[in-house]
């Protein structure tokens, strides 16, 4: 047995009950978020085993490129099982019996894509690939001088000369989201701009109303030159999305200034993981520690 609903605010509280601690971007009161700041036709199914739900997604339809990975374009419309947001999370949660909700898949007309999926879950008729890569970092270390130390040598020379570049950075929490300003979504429009690979555009009330997430922003004499947007879930610090001004990148290393704002966010709130997203796919040095 399974349910179609339409919009969020018809979920009931048992698929809150079920999606908790599982993922947290498939609750009702975010997912309510998502269609005012970014509504594509959200639907939701619910499945249901022994009168208890056993599993759920999300789909949504989107025009996409199917060979973004490569330089040709060809974008089709295509019925994404996701998050209607560029997450490491997937839009799909398995229960112990999924034969109801895999014959439903197949019988979605048109081409579907379902994101961030585990390797063992690999639906029948579908195929699986590799899409982004994410990075995982486990924090064992009580401050950022021990996490610099920890480094292997050449790395640790790395980020010194970043640290030094970035000297003059003011870090700073916005103490209220709603101060992210046009200026600052200029900055994550630019990295958008020069992106490769793109899902989605937000739009800046995703940054504004956000209530889950924190900005961190790096400012050189009160002007905002970069910034991280982070979601504390549980046990894992999550970066979201961030922005920076091009013209002022490697005068102040901001890329790398970013990727120890958000490590060093981590351990001094003494968060066991960090969970880097889609940094990875442009560097790869968080791995570089012994």
């Amino acid at each position: 047995m399974y349910k179609i609903f339409n919009s969020a605010a018809a979920l009931p509280q048992e698929w809150n009950n079920f999606c908790k601690g599982k993922n947290i971007y498939l609750a009702r009161e975010f997912l309510q978020f998502m269609e005012k700041v970014n509504d594509c036709g959200q639907r939701y199914y619910a499945f249901y085993k022994d009168k208890k739900m056993n599993g759920c997604f999300m789909i949504f339809d989107a025009k996409f490129n199917i060979f973004t990975l490569n330089k040709f374009e060809f974008k089709t419309k295509v019925k994404f099982i996701y998050i209607p947001l560029s997450a490491s999370d997937s839009g799909i949660i398995f229960g112990d019996d999924n034969s109801e909700m895999e014959e439903v898949l197949n019988c979605i007309k048109g081409m579907k894509i379902i994101l961030n999926t585990e390797e063992h879950n690999l639906l029948k008729n579908f195929t699986q690939g590799y899409y982004l890569p994410i990075c995982m970092l486990e924090n064992r270390w009580t401050t950022f001088k021990d996490y610099l130390n920890d480094m292997r040598s050449h790395y640790r020379h790395r980020f010194n000369i970043a640290l030094k570049k970035g000297k003059e950075i003011d870090f700073r929490i916005l103490p209220d989201n709603q101060e992210f300003s046009e200026e600052m979504y200029l900055l994550y429009e630019q990295v958008f701009n020069h992106s490769t690979i793109t899902l989605e555009k937000l739009t800046v009330d995703y940054f504004k109303y956000c209530d889950i997430a924190k900005i961190i922003t790096l400012n050189i004499n009160d002007k905002t030159e970069a910034f991280v947007q982070i979601i504390e879930d549980g046990d894992t610090l999550v970066f979201e999305f961030g922005g920076f001004n091009y013209a002022t990148l490697h005068d102040y290393d901001l890329y790398h200034n970013m990727q120890l704002a958000i490590v060093r966010y981590a351990i001094e709130h003494n968060i066991k993981y960090i969970n880097l997203g889609q940094l990875a796919y442009e560097v790869n040095s968080f791995f570089a520690v012994l």
